[in-house]
């Protein structure tokens, strides 16, 4: 089942909602923007306000025996005695029983399931190719699946036991036609072999669906007293607004955002995520749920811009749109606060160390943002048209810029705290764009935004139009691009594998050299 995308997003574009979230991590929502005149974290928001103990304490007294605590009732024992896992593809999702009962959130868990289905659907053609006699079988395996979760009603679901016998597929009574079909799925998603890129056999990506805040924060709270590096990273100013943490290799995603309208203590209230999206929280749970299943294939390195340009142009393949909010990276590092913006944007510090976590600004502004425009269901080509068309306008009259007559290198950032312009140009792929330096620090929010729109159209352009005249081809070189993403020990080797691939290297400082980027650049303004 493929969401519509939306057509009107009218119901986005009102700045009456003044709902601000502060981009704090590249592991979550937003935080609420601060007064211009006081810190970045709102009063009532900082680390010190938050009892994470209390909550990680909460958390392990809704779970475990009396009298257990986090050393004597495990992460692990408590997954196998509280939540329902569901064997779904390569992933295994893990939800609370109790919240399977309310029939909201059971909802939520079937639109996930089968969002997840259909990201793999997606997946196994990438990978493999729509016609190869392997990706069909494939292919039906995975719709005989998708139909029985499909066909599964809330009631029944709501009975699953883990203290009962029998797996998930089990006690809902599975046929043995659809078992023998997830078993095959479950070996052909795992074969790296054939896939190209796939996890080790045997090992699943694990997702946790928390469905409401007061369990995402008990979560944090719980994941910071069974480990020190977590305590670091996660109890933290403004982790109140995240809306996904990793604890051990489970990817715990939240349903909701915080409450929009203040503070809330107790974690009580949130914010659904499809207020304003209708495919919200599938799109949230996909390109999450990606980013969890690449992070299991690549040897020894985290996910980076590649593949997080894949997760967003997958999510808009299952929901027609991504309207995700990511953001900025955070590291705790001897108790301080850092944000790493190489996690989410090329480019470096020239004064060296590490640049302030990054400015506020509203959840609406974000909406609205000039690079966020439709919500990708032009993988945000026609807004890169408008930014370059202003850039090139704006460049030509600074003579100080080497680039200044190229009609396609330029892009306009707008700030965050003024009305001032700021013209970014060309390139933003590859070694060498790592290699210039950020932007003014009151541009990085919108440099963000552009970066993310700009890395979703050219990853989809790749796929499409990499080689000129030729879509066969470019989806056959996309493919082995995928392929050798596993093989890839750092982000650095992408360059040398697209020029194998390609025989052009991935970008250059100028058009005058043939590259990939470049030619991208050229395309944009009449691409569709």
């Amino acid at each position: 089942m493929r969401a519509p995308p939306l057509k009107d997003r009218g119901m986005i574009m009102h700045r009456s909602n003044a709902l601000a979230l502060a981009l704090a991590s590249l592991l979550a929502a937003p935080a609420p923007a601060a007064p211009p005149s006081s810190s970045a974290t709102p009063v009532g928001r900082t680390a010190e306000s938050i009892d994470f103990a209390a909550l990680g304490r909460s958390f392990v007294k809704a779970n475990c025996p009396d009298g257990a605590d986090h050393t004597t009732c495990p992460w692990e024992t408590i997954l196998a005695a509280r939540y329902a896992r569901l064997t779904v593809g390569v992933y295994d999702v893990y939800f609370p029983v109790q919240k399977l009962k309310v029939k909201e959130r059971a909802k939520e868990l079937n639109e996930g399931v089968l969002g997840l289905l259909d990201m793999q659907r997606y997946w196994i053609q990438w990978l493999l190719g729509s016609e190869s006699e392997t990706a069909k079988a494939g292919l039906a395996d995975l719709e005989l699946v998708r139909d029985w979760y499909e066909s599964l009603k809330t009631s029944q679901v709501s009975k699953f036991d883990p203290e009962e016998d029998g797996t998930f597929f089990e006690q809902m009574k599975c046929k043995d036609e659809v078992l023998a079909a997830a078993g095959r799925l479950d070996a052909l998603l795992h074969d790296r072999e054939t896939m190209g890129l796939a996890p080790d056999p045997g090992r699943q990506a694990r997702i946790l669906l928390a469905p409401d805040r007061r369990l995402f924060m008990e979560l944090v709270g719980y994941a910071g007293l069974v480990d020190d590096d977590q305590r670091k990273a996660y109890w933290i100013d403004g982790v109140d607004q995240w809306t996904h943490i990793w604890v051990d290799w489970v990817n715990v995603l939240a349903h909701e955002y915080a409450p929009w309208g203040g503070f809330d203590p107790d974690f009580s209230r949130g914010e659904t995520m499809t207020v304003h999206d209708q495919t919200g929280l599938v799109e949230h749970i996909v390109q999450r749920s990606t980013i969890a299943l690449v992070r299991n294939c690549l040897v020894g390195r985290e996910p980076g811009h590649v593949e997080d340009a894949i997760s967003l142009n997958l999510a808009i393949e299952v929901c027609g749109e991504v309207n995700t909010i990511d953001s900025a990276g955070v590291r705790g590092t001897s108790g301080a606060t850092t944000a790493p913006y190489s996690r989410f944007v090329p480019g470096g510090n020239s004064a060296g160390g590490v640049l302030p976590a990054i400015s506020a600004a509203p959840f609406d502004a974000l909406v609205e943002n000039q690079w966020r425009v439709g919500g990708g269901q032009d993988h945000f080509i026609d807004n890169l048209k408008k930014g370059q068309k202003d850039g090139a306008k704006r460049a030509a009259k600074d003579r100080s810029n080497p680039l200044s007559k190229d009609k396609h290198a330029h892009f306009t950032l707008a700030s965050d705290a003024s009305a001032e312009k700021y013209v970014l140009s060309a390139p933003f792929m590859g070694s060498i764009a790592m290699k210039k330096e950020y932007p003014p620090f009151e541009f990085l929010v919108d440099y963000k935004e552009f970066f993310r729109a700009y890395k979703t159209a050219f990853f989809h352009w790749l796929r499409m139009k990499g080689v000129e005249n030729d879509e066969d081809l470019s989806r056959e070189k996309y493919r082995a691009l995928l392929h050798g993403l596993s093989g890839l020990e750092s982000h650095e080797g992408v360059d040398a594998l697209v020029l194998s691939i390609y025989g052009l290297p991935l970008s250059g400082p100028s058009g005058e050299e043939d590259s990939l980027e470049w030619r991208f650049l050229r395309w944009l303004p009449k691409g569709k």
